[in-house]
């Protein structure tokens, strides 16, 4: 099983995959981890390290806020903007 993220700031999406197997965010309360099956999530996000992990990749984007919507294996990031 894996989640499909997408990542966007204002202007644009930045990033989409359907094959993550680990989503990792800096929540505003600590760091957030979502693996497949997760369960509904809405939450604020602070400034730092968002990380996506697949099962042959893993890429990092910095991130200076924003919110996150986790909902049947999906991901949207909606980023304040990137560093």
């Amino acid at each position: 099983m894996s989640i499909h993220v997408e990542i966007a700031v204002p202007e644009k999406s930045v990033f989409v995959a359907s094959d993550a197997t680990m989503i990792v965010v800096p929540g505003i309360d600590g760091q957030l981890t979502v693996l497949p099956g997760h369960a509904r999530l809405v939450s604020l996000l602070s400034a730092g390290k968002l990380t996506y992990k697949s099962s042959s990749t893993e890429k990092d984007f910095l991130i200076t806020g924003g919110s996150i919507l986790v909902e049947n294996n999906r991901v949207s990031v909606l980023a304040d903007g990137l560093t």
